[in-house]
């Protein structure tokens, strides 16, 4: 009876090839009472297994594995590939970025994404300072609002990649908002909308209708949500209450709940773009990076402003990177890295997604942690930035995360303060007990 062997294409890991691939559709027949049996199955072993071996060596030392929840950086990846004859990346894409990782057998060389800012994450994460010191030596300077988060026991375990920043949005044509300045204080906003709002006889804006407002509204005020040994979850409770005061305050100006009910329940739930349109609010809010996603049609007509407190900005979707400090591929994932954090290369990032009409504002989708970047090559492209390129000086300053803080801000924090507004009486420290009762871990 004969020997049947049958060998089929190998599954790569990703979407990018890597160093070497052969694939092999034959179906072999080798007959064991031949007497060359045993040259053929040598000969045949030697074809198949050389070259995987080289595949597989190629592979350890000269390609790594990246990981984002980020869809931009698979452009990203095929350029450094395109240009880059010595290493190769190999992107998959993971929505769950941190859940991922961390339930994952088999860890990525390389993250790339939110919520990183966390120990679970940088424990796990090489130190970067050399290539922090490379980048100096180049002459880029990296935001230093953004680096709170990155460290570990002195260490930078992260590299800040981008970032956006919280905005009003409003009607181009408006006279009740004064736009010769790129931001617009908190106190200010707030006498403005409710002005409009009297003005006109209608109820707009509420500042329980986002999430991302609200939370944007307790770290300008200084809330300093962080982490520590002994608790999930810190914050600078005085500052706090004074933001929770400055919510309600402008909610009872508003006319308070009954009034904002039957507004909310008429016009709440059709896009906001189009309410604002209609002028039956005088603003509306998103980050930086959504307002320059919108079609030129949608933004023709509209203008923003950053929101300011104690003139400073409030930065949102901070990207960031890091590398396993486990990696087989540590040099590889340097590289990568090193080259992204490059304002050439940054340029040419932004040129190349402008050209393939990718759909994606800059670089990762926000304003480069690079200074440079934006005030030297940003405007070139986006022209919409002239004069509102956000100074660095001015962002808020990070801090260390809980991880999964992302969850932490939304299931926690901000539904606490909508819930708080509805009568519910629990402090924060009890909600936080409450929620960690019922949290169902990674």
């Amino acid at each position: 009876m004969p020997l049947m062997t049958t060998i089929k294409d190998g599954e790569l890991y990703g979407q990018t090839a890597v160093c070497l691939y052969i694939p092999i559709h034959q179906r072999i027949w080798i007959d064991m009472n031949s007497t060359d049996a045993y040259i053929k199955i040598m000969k045949y072993l030697t074809i198949l297994i050389i070259p995987l071996m080289l595949f597989l060596s190629c592979s350890r030392e000269n390609t790594a594995i990246l990981w984002s929840s980020n869809r931009e950086a698979a452009d990203i990846v095929e350029l450094y590939n395109t240009e880059n004859k010595k290493y190769r990346i190999i992107f998959q894409y993971k929505e769950d970025l941190v859940s991922s990782y961390i339930k994952a057998d088999r860890k990525p060389d390389i993250l790339i994404g939110e919520d990183l800012q966390n120990s679970d994450i940088k424990i796990e994460m090489a130190n970067l300072e050399n290539l922090y010191t490379r980048s100096s030596q180049n002459g880029e300077t990296i935001n230093q609002a953004l680096l709170g988060g990155v460290f570990l026991n002195r260490e930078k375990r992260l590299l800040p990649l981008s970032y956006s920043l919280t905005t009003a949005v409003f009607k181009k044509n408006s006279k009740r908002i004064d736009n010769s300045q790129a931001s617009i204080e908190l106190e200010q906003l707030k006498d403005d909308a409710v002005a409009f709002n009297h003005e006109q006889e209608k109820r707009g804006y509420s500042p329980y209708w986002d999430k991302d407002f609200i939370y944007s509204v307790l770290e300008l005020f200084g809330s300093a949500f962080t982490t520590s040994e002994t608790k999930t979850l810190t914050w600078a409770n005085d500052d706090l209450s004074e933001a929770m005061g400055f919510i309600k305050s402008w909610h009872e100006r508003n006319g308070g709940t009954d009034e904002m009910t039957q507004f909310d329940t008429k016009y709440l739930y059709e896009n906001r773009i189009k309410i604002l349109k209609d002028e039956r609010i005088l603003f509306t809010t998103m980050s930086s990076a959504q307002f320059m996603s919108l079609s030129d049609n949608m933004r023709r007509e509209l203008d923003f402003l950053y929101l300011s407190h104690n003139f400073q900005l409030h930065p949102d979707h901070i990207v960031f990177g890091g590398v396993s400090r486990r990696s087989k591929a540590l040099i590889v994932s340097t590289d990568f890295l090193s080259w992204m954090i490059k304002r050439d290369t940054q340029k040419k990032i932004i040129e190349t997604s402008i050209k393939n009409n990718s759909g994606n504002f800059a670089f990762f989708g926000g304003f480069s942690s690079l200074n440079s970047v934006n005030s030297q090559i940003l405007p070139q492209f986006y022209p919409r930035l002239t004069g509102k390129i956000p100074e660095h000086q001015y962002i808020l300053p990070q801090l260390e995360k809980p991880v999964d803080f992302n969850s932490i801000k939304n299931k926690l924090i901000t539904s606490w303060v909508i819930e708080e507004s509805s009568g519910e009486n629990l402090s924060l420290d009890e909600a936080l007990e409450k929620w960690e009762r019922l949290r169902i871990p990674f």
